[in-house]
């Protein structure tokens, strides 16, 4: 004979119970970051279904600001990631506000670059300043100063220190001298060499001077300098990518467990990647917002001995701030590179990480 053995109705259940229904507790309950991403990802999982294109810029504006509020619920270890993204930013931007600031002096110097004619001694007054006429009629010249014998001597005894050692010769040894001063356009080296030719073959110039290895060293410097400045941006572009790479690599470890929840439910490498991309661009641009006040207080550090430097060899140069052009630039660089780094570290560890 069978027994039948009636299942308790879930009234009855509830009134033995003490009038609750509770379902069994799960021991492998994931934590409220696990349930939050969870359920957000099943939430965009079914409007990808619906709406696919709405789904995706939502699930974007999602991933960022959820991402940012993630960096600051931990702000201190956030701060320690900018703060090292920052040094990094700074480095190449003091480098490049240095060579900003020396470019218009070197080119101040090129644009002053002169040819000094010497003249003959026995020439007369009358010659040379018919000579100095014709040169200044030239298509290269931009001027042609004539500096007299007299005006030479006073100019040496201003600034050679050995006072009046001139005066005491029975006759002034300094000659005539024009100085000619080539146009802006035909100021480089070789337009400068064909100039000095020209003006040598002069009947009345005895000596046509031009120092060129100083401005061929001048250039020469400024483009080591150039790419100087460049190479150690690369490199330390390289250097943030890599702090922005291994951060995110620690993150990832620290949501396996979400990572796996996601792909087993059906959620794509790209849907996985958004928060930890926007994470490592917002580490870009917290970095670079840092480092703006570090060069501002490096510029004002700056700004006095260069003006005492400047004082001293009676200039009026004033140290030029970095533009906010170049400060622009170098946010939204900043946020490429951690997107970039956060893009090489999430494409690399994501594939290791499969349900089992």
């Amino acid at each position: 004979m069978n027994r039948r053995v009636n299942k308790p109705s879930a009234a009855q259940l509830s009134r033995t119970n003490g009038g609750s229904t509770k379902k069994p507790s799960n021991k492998k309950s994931v934590n409220k970051s696990q349930s939050a991403w969870f359920s957000s990802s099943v939430s965009f999982s079914s409007l990808v279904s619906a709406l696919p294109f709405n789904a995706w810029v939502d699930h974007h504006r999602f991933s960022c600001v959820d991402s940012l509020k993630r960096l600051l619920s931990t702000p201190w270890q956030s701060m320690m990631t900018w703060l090292v993204v920052a040094i990094a930013l700074v480095l190449p931007a003091l480098l490049y506000l240095a060579f900003d600031n020396i470019r218009p002096v070197s080119e101040q110097w090129q644009n002053d670059t002169q040819i000094s004619l010497y003249i003959q001694p026995k020439a007369q007054l009358i010659a040379i300043e018919k000579l100095q006429q014709r040169l200044s009629e030239l298509a290269e010249v931009d001027t042609v100063e004539l500096i007299t014998p007299a005006m030479a001597q006073q100019e040496f005894q201003q600034y050679s220190g050995l006072g009046n050692v001139l005066a005491s010769l029975n006759n002034n040894p300094l000659p005539y001298v024009l100085t000619v001063q080539a146009t802006a356009s035909n100021n480089t080296p070789e337009q400068l060499t064909a100039l000095q030719a020209q003006l040598q073959n002069e009947v009345l110039v005895e000596t046509a001077q031009l120092d060129m290895n100083w401005l061929r060293r001048l250039q020469e410097i400024m483009h080591l300098a150039q790419r100087v400045v460049l190479s150690l941006a690369l490199l330390l572009s390289v250097g943030v990518m890599l702090i922005i790479g291994n951060t995110i690599r620690l993150a990832i470890e620290s949501r396996r467990n979400e990572i796996v929840v996601i792909k087993m439910v059906g959620g794509t490498d790209g849907f996985i990647k958004r928060p930890f991309l926007y994470t490592g661009f917002w580490y870009g641009i917290g970095g670079a917002l840092l480092a703006l006040p570090i060069l501002f207080i490096a510029e004002l550090w700056l700004s006095s001995p260069i003006q005492q430097l400047a004082f001293q060899y009676e200039s009026e140069y004033t140290l030029s701030l970095i533009d906010l052009n170049v400060v622009a630039l170098m946010v939204m660089l900043a946020g490429v590179l951690g997107w970039l780094g956060a893009w090489l570290s999430v494409s690399r560890h994501l594939k290791h990480i499969e349900p089992e």
